[in-house]
């Protein structure tokens, strides 16, 4: 075990510090091609590296083409809980994007890669991680800690190997026979998928078990299934990080170690204890458990490995619309089961946490400790961040959410948004929300109203504020209270307070009617202006003078020179001032004009892209939030 420790840290260390390249002149195969907002996204690989490509022009997998252009990576969110998708690539073993490039394809194909064309079905391309579920149904199925359910593994295999089984002892062959088919199917399996890591794997230990049997090697068959991880880290290294095959690690050897526990003889029972099992190995990945959905889960365990998986790959022979549209129907009703109102949030947790969390699960494995101690210090482990949200004593965060706006603040467990235009749900998560008080969308542009309903489809949202002015596309109806604001109004909370200003008047332009509003905790007053301009930003002055005067601005539309007037500035007199724009935006926001003009007035201002997510705890206690990204 310890050797197996040592080669994993070495692993890591290896892809952690591979050398990073800037340029690429080099031939590359085309091993995938998919559509991505109009474009054709090329997945090429060069050696062992894979890069992503757009281009406009039509290519097929196996092409091998010359490439020349340079490799760019993402621009990283600096907002807890927000997804890195530079992280991401790495862990998929794609390590940039190759930008101004000259691409001219070789008249020479490499055909390893075109077996995955053989696979038509939808469903079947799904379970071999050759397609993706549309973004709705993804989410529902992570609601329903089921989305593994739909990606092949284990459970998989052991079903279509167990049906093999039964159909070769039918015709009486002999045990080298069937170790050959079981072997042949699974490296078919193997070459249609892309050579996905996860059928590699499963394909060693069968062959180490076929291995030991034949050599009576006493071994374990958890060892053969460490032994086949790391097998599979050594040739697919970049997986040292991918979420992915650390869930599935545990999942395996949770079912390897606690075994007795799963013994049962009624078939739902076992499936029930397996659900459960599950929920309790992946909570520091998914956030959430929910006891309704988890007695459904040998239901959903039941329709997705013995019906959806078998008539996925019947219909990618016979290519019936009646089975796609069955497979269909059945997806449906398992993501119409969602309980949302029965899930519990928790909180992320700290990497300390997670490593004292599954510490106590192998306790629990080698009999150190009882379920009542487990369960107890399970519970104690995941409430500790739920109690520092409800005994939070004011927090504002202005979120690093790209060219929009999105800000939350946090006081005593009650939670207000601000606009919600990126990375909003996923903070809200991290935080283990489940209830929003007030949801405020300061006008309807898509650049402060784009995750809005999300939020509301995901959180209980006790009042949705919206100007009087505005035609909000709000598509669904939800258990909300809205609230139409038109002018001073004022929102009284234990701790905190909300003034809203006017607009008096509808200015017939969605930027102007923007809500303007104060908010006031821990002696700091916060003054959001949306995305007003100087006409409007007037009419304030005029109409309230000095009654502006606020600790922090949240400048008006993203810093542009359309607002921001000294006028404005002289009245508010900020002390500090946010900026929320996006790295290399097309419209140059923010201003130099802006920027010039804050600090004429000696403000310290802070821009999202630079600093990332800040939070403020009161009128000197603000500065960017260290914690950074998850995926």
């Amino acid at each position: 075990m310890s050797i197996l420790f040592f080669l994993i840290i070495l692993l890591f260390i290896f892809n952690n510090y591979k050398a990073k390249i800037k340029t690429i002149d080099n031939k590359a195969t085309i091993v995938e091609v998919s559509n991505y907002n109009d474009n054709n996204r090329l997945t090429l690989k060069i050696n062992r590296r894979k890069y992503y490509l757009y281009t406009k022009k039509n290519f097929n997998v196996g092409d091998i083409v010359l490439v020349k252009g340079s490799v760019v990576t993402k621009y990283e969110y600096k907002t807890p809980g927000s997804f890195n998708i530079n992280k991401y690539y790495k862990s998929i073993g794609v390590y940039g994007e190759i930008k101004d490039y000259n691409l001219t394809i070789l008249n020479k194909t490499n055909n390893l890669y075109k077996a995955k064309l053989l696979i038509n079905d939808n469903y079947l391309k799904i379970f071999l991680n050759l397609a993706k579920i549309d973004d709705d149904t993804n989410q529902k199925l992570k609601d329903l800690n089921i989305i593994t359910l739909f990606s092949l593994s284990g459970i998989h295999i052991y079903f279509l190997i167990k049906l093999i089984r039964k159909i070769m002892f039918y015709f009486n062959l002999e045990q080298k026979i069937q170790d050959g088919i079981i072997i042949f199917t699974l490296a078919t399996i193997f070459f249609c998928s892309n050579f996905a890591f996860g059928i590699f794997r499963i394909l060693c230990y069968y062959l180490l078990k076929n291995i030991k049997r034949r050599r009576e090697i006493s071994i374990t068959n958890y060892s053969l299934m460490n032994l086949s991880y790391l097998i599979t880290l050594i040739f697919y290294s970049y997986l040292i990080t991918n979420t992915g095959f650390l869930i599935s690690y545990l999942i395996v050897s949770a079912l390897h170690l606690f075994k007795e526990y799963q013994l049962s003889e009624y078939f739902i029972v076992k499936q029930f204890k397996i659900g459960l099992m599950i929920s309790l190995i992946t909570l520091p990945f998914y956030n959430n458990f929910n006891m309704v959905n988890l007695i459904f889960y040998p239901v959903y365990y039941i329709l997705v490995v013995y019906v959806i998986f078998p008539l996925s790959i019947l219909n990618n022979f016979m290519g019936s619309e009646i089975i796609s549209k069955l497979i269909q129907v059945i997806v449906n009703l398992i993501t119409i089961s969602r309980f949302n109102d029965y899930k519990i949030v928790v909180s992320s947790i700290s990497s300390l946490s997670i490593f004292i969390y599954y510490l106590l699960i192998i306790l629990k494995a080698s009999d150190k400790i009882n379920y009542k101690i487990l369960i107890l210090s399970i519970m104690l482990l995941i409430s500790i961040p739920k109690l520092k949200l409800n005994l939070n004593e004011g927090e504002l965060y202005f979120l690093d959410s790209g060219q929009g706006d999105s800000s939350i603040f946090i006081k005593n467990g009650e939670v207000v948004v601000i606009d919600a235009y990126n990375n909003t749900v996923s903070f809200l998560e991290n935080k283990g929300v489940i209830k929003i008080k007030y949801l405020i969308l300061t006008h309807n542009h898509l650049d402060h109203t784009k995750e809005a309903e999300e939020i509301l489809d995901r959180f209980k949202v006790e009042y949705l504020i919206l100007n009087n002015y505005d035609d909000y596309q709000i598509k669904k109806s939800y258990k909300t209270k809205n609230k139409i604001i038109k002018n001073e109004e004022v929102i009284n909370e234990k701790g905190y307070s909300i003034f809203f200003y006017d607009p008096l008047k509808d200015y017939n332009d969605s930027n102007n009617n923007s809500l303007v509003l104060k908010l006031t905790f821990n002696d700091t007053k916060v003054l959001f202006t949306g995305d007003i301009e100087k006409e409007r930003e007037v009419d304030l002055v005029n109409n309230y003078g000095a009654l502006l005067k606020s600790d922090i601005l949240k400048v008006a539309h993203h810093g542009s020179d359309s607002s921001s007037s000294e006028k404005i500035i002289y009245y508010v007199k900020p002390k500090y001032a946010l900026i929320s724009a996006g790295i290399d935006n097309k419209f140059g926001f923010p201003s130099i004009n802006t920027l010039k003009t804050l600090e004429i007035y000696n403000v310290k201002y802070f821009i999202t892209w630079q600093e990332g997510t800040i939070k403020v705890k009161n009128n000197n206690n603000i500065k960017p939030v260290k914690d950074r990204n998850i995926y």
